[in-house]
């Protein structure tokens, strides 16, 4: 391996050393114990139909799950319609919730983030952060005006949050606005850990990937100033959530790559619009 990163290019395949550094980091997190038989709330039989009355806007079912040999009891199988934006997966958070007073964690592929209301009831707001220092992290406001969409994937629901617990997620997310994080999953992390929020022995700063996090939380569980908080999972993709957690660990390893990549395109379509006179530059820099 130290002779493909010191040549960087070996029968006209090009190695970078940024992805070769993420999948050997992606692969240790598979060398850690295994995911328990995770239980997030009161256990449910399969099949069991949640709807309005429990905030979802839709009847939908509650499905056990294998994640990686394990069983995740209880998944709610939000098969909710996708869209398709810059070729992100998207989904309307009024098809999956019927009020604008969730908080919820959103592991899309590539990004997660974290949405919250706003303090004035007439929206959600997300905290949108860029991975490998790329770009300063910012507030986003997410309403019904601007389509009401998020990535869709996996969602973790957080339930029963006070508005002073809402309160201090918002201020968070204006403490670290405009800081720099090596992952999106860590900035977001940086914002629950300000809010006291915490989950097994290890501080949510120190986390890096998606799967990690998603691994610390269902085996140690969530709590908030020492008290545990119930959180439920939410499916909003059509593939099962082993399937997705697949592609999310994919996207994770080819993370470096990919912005690489993006950084590629971006200086080359910039140096084509000082060429021909462009005004502006319309290439696409969200992780």
């Amino acid at each position: 391996m130290g002779f493909l990163v010191y040549s960087g290019y070996v029968s006209g395949i090009t190695f970078r050393p940024q992805c070769i550094f993420s999948a050997a980091a992606t692969f240790l997190l598979f060398l850690t114990r295994p995911l328990k038989s995770f239980v997030c709330c009161k256990s449910h039989k399969g099949g069991e139909v949640v709807d309005y009355e429990t905030g979802y806007a839709k009847r939908f079912e509650y499905r056990p799950e294998f994640l990686f040999d394990n069983v995740v009891d209880r998944v709610v199988d939000a098969n909710v319609q996708e869209h398709e934006i810059h070729g992100y997966r998207v989904a309307r958070v009024e098809d999956v919730f019927s009020s604008n007073n969730e908080t919820f964690l959103v592991f899309g592929k590539p990004n997660t983030t974290l949405v919250t209301p706003k303090a004035d009831g007439t929206g959600y707001q997300k905290f949108a952060a860029y991975s490998i220092w790329r770009q300063e992290s910012d507030i986003q406001v997410i309403t019904r005006d601007s389509g009401s969409i998020v990535q869709s994937g996996i969602w973790l629901r957080f339930l029963d949050l006070t508005p002073h617990a809402e309160d201090l997620l918002r201020e968070g997310m204006e403490t670290f606005a405009g800081h720099k994080f090596r992952t999106c999953v860590n900035a977001n992390m940086h914002v629950m850990e300000f809010a006291g929020f915490t989950s097994g022995e290890k501080p949510l700063s120190k986390i890096t990937f998606p799967y990690q996090l998603i691994r610390t939380l269902l085996n140690n569980g969530l709590e908030l100033e020492g008290k545990p908080v119930r959180f439920e999972v939410v499916r909003t993709t059509r593939l099962s959530m082993e399937g997705y957690t697949r592609r999310i660990i994919g996207a994770e390893i080819m993370a470096p790559c990919r912005h690489f990549k993006k950084s590629s395109v971006g200086i080359a379509t910039a140096k084509q619009n000082v060429r021909f006179g462009r005004g502006r530059f319309d290439y696409l820099l969200a992780s």
